[in-house]
């Protein structure tokens, strides 16, 4: 995952889906604001839920936002997550509306780096800062070795 342009959560069941449209199935379109509930209450998922996935690109790549998959049997949704939360489509089947999936893979090759999410800022360290660093890590770990020793000599 660590440079991943797109994340996809496979699930092969239906009743695997984290969210729930509060609209009737197979009018594509018709959701608005707010039209999904977070499922958590019927299954315990740990670390195999949306957020999980999120927490873990977030950790390993620097993004301004970045785009998902949700797929539960023959339904997806898209996910567009960034530091305030996340976006989630409406979902729908897959075998019927193939051209959603494929226009947004469409999209997505013609567009930039910066419109992908990624963060165009941040670049490598020089090998000066490295060493900086390791520096300063040998020595926390020298200040906190100390203190130990001390607390163990008063104890």
């Amino acid at each position: 995952m660590g440079f991943s342009a797109l994340h996809f959560e496979v699930k092969s069941s239906t009743s695997q889906d984290f969210f729930r449209d509060l609209v009737d199935e197979g009018k594509l379109g018709e959701g608005g604001h707010e039209s999904f509930n977070w499922i958590v209450d019927q299954h315990d998922y740990h670390d195999t839920s949306p957020t999980q996935a999120d927490k873990r690109l977030a950790k390993r790549q620097h993004r301004r936002h970045y785009f998902t998959f949700s797929v539960s049997g023959k339904w997806i949704r898209f996910i567009r997550w960034d530091r305030a939360g996340a976006v989630v489509s409406e979902r729908f089947n897959i075998l019927k509306h193939s051209e959603l999936f494929c226009q947004f893979f469409w999209r997505f090759a013609h567009i930039t780096d910066a419109e992908r999410g990624y963060d165009l800022t941040v670049e490598p360290a020089t090998p000066e800062q490295e060493e900086t660093f390791r520096q300063a890590i040998q020595d926390h770990i020298i200040h906190q070795q100390k203190y130990t020793m001390i607390g163990l000599d008063s104890a």
